[in-house]
């Protein structure tokens, strides 16, 4: 039996979150956890290739942690802007007013 690779893995794990909580703690939990993934797979990639992992410190995961998050949160309200201007356009544009 083939196993699945770890990004593949990753994406199976966000996906499960996301189904078992709703709404917006769902896409929370889900984006936990491939941000965990993500920082995991950085250190293993960092630890074959590199130098060691002794520079990934708390300090730094959670700058980069954080930096995902605004982003994400960034790219939300990006969604939320461009949603409310389309359905503003719509009714704009709309042969009959209502």
């Amino acid at each position: 039996m083939h196993k699945p690779n770890r990004a593949r893995r990753a994406c199976e794990n966000a996906g499960l979150l996301a189904r078992r909580f709703d709404g917006f703690a769902g896409g929370l939990a889900a984006l936990l956890a491939s941000l965990v993934d993500y920082e995991r797979l950085v250190q293993a990639v960092t630890a074959a290739t590199g130098p060691g992992v002794d520079h990934f410190t708390a300090p730094i995961f959670s700058r980069i942690f954080f930096i995902n998050l605004d982003a994400f949160a960034g790219l939300l309200i990006l969604k939320g802007a461009t949603a409310a201007a389309s359905r503003n356009a719509a009714k704009t544009f709309a042969s009959r007013p209502s």
